[in-house]
């Protein structure tokens, strides 16, 4: 039923994202999956796993989408190549990440620090991910923000785990600055297995992508990664 529909929606919304979550039980279709998204017309694609606790995530799994990540590598290099426009989520902020440094993580604490969530209920929350849960509740649309408990998390959010310090892609990390969770000790930050495992995997394939298309001097990756004005280029020229 989704899919009768996919092309209206592109023709009145040229620049609509395609979501999808990857589940043990579909990993081995992650290539596939964007593949099918961007045949039908999609050019801007967010994937994420399915990070639930309840997810039966193994090592087997974990080795089936390295494989699918690689299978995408070289679709996110042909593409590019063909001077195609596209963002796929997870190879992009990475790439992001290894041109910005120190800066990306930077960046998202000024976001996390900035902004709030509000729930339906009126309720303000630390960020989007914690939603619901009281212990990062820091106000309400009645009365305002609570800047000292914002503050508060905050400061716990800026703080990565022990384990995290001594990694070498603490400063690329999406998850490192952004795992609080509420014990009965107070707010900690705990990474998750799988999103560390995620990590490591996503960011070697991404530099990987990166250095063979920078090596190239390929003119469409420059443009798009290291040109600021390339979102506004680019929306003109698909204007003209």
């Amino acid at each position: 039923m989704l899919e009768e529909k996919i092309a209206m929606l592109l023709t009145y919304q040229p620049y609509a994202v395609s979501m999808s979550v990857i589940d043990p039980s579909t990993a081995h279709k992650t290539a596939e999956i964007v593949r099918w998204m961007y045949a039908k017309g999609f050019r801007y694609m967010h994937v994420s796993l399915n990070y639930c606790k309840t997810a039966p995530w193994t090592q087997a799994h974990l080795e089936i989408l390295k494989q699918q990540y690689e299978e995408l590598a070289q679709m996110y290099i042909d593409w590019t190549r063909a001077e195609q426009k596209f963002y796929i989520s997870f190879f992009d902020m990475k790439i992001l990440s290894l041109i910005k440094g120190g800066k990306y993580s930077a960046d998202r604490l000024k976001l996390a620090r900035n902004q709030p969530s509000i729930a339906p209920t009126g309720k303000m929350y630390f960020s989007s991910k914690y939603i619901h849960d009281n212990d990062f509740e820091i106000g309400d649309v009645f009365t305002g923000i609570n800047f000292e408990r914002q503050e508060e998390i905050f400061t716990k959010y800026a703080v990565p785990s022990e384990t995290c310090r001594q990694c070498a892609i603490l400063s690329r990390c999406n998850f490192a600055y952004d795992s609080l969770v509420a014990t009965d000790s107070g707010i900690i930050t705990q990474v998750p297995p799988l999103q560390c495992a995620h990590e490591q995997i996503i960011t070697l394939i991404a530099d990987y992508v990166a250095s063979t298309l920078y090596n190239e001097g390929n003119a469409m990756f420059m443009h798009k990664h290291y040109n600021e004005m390339y979102p506004v280029m680019s929306l003109m020229e698909d204007m003209s």
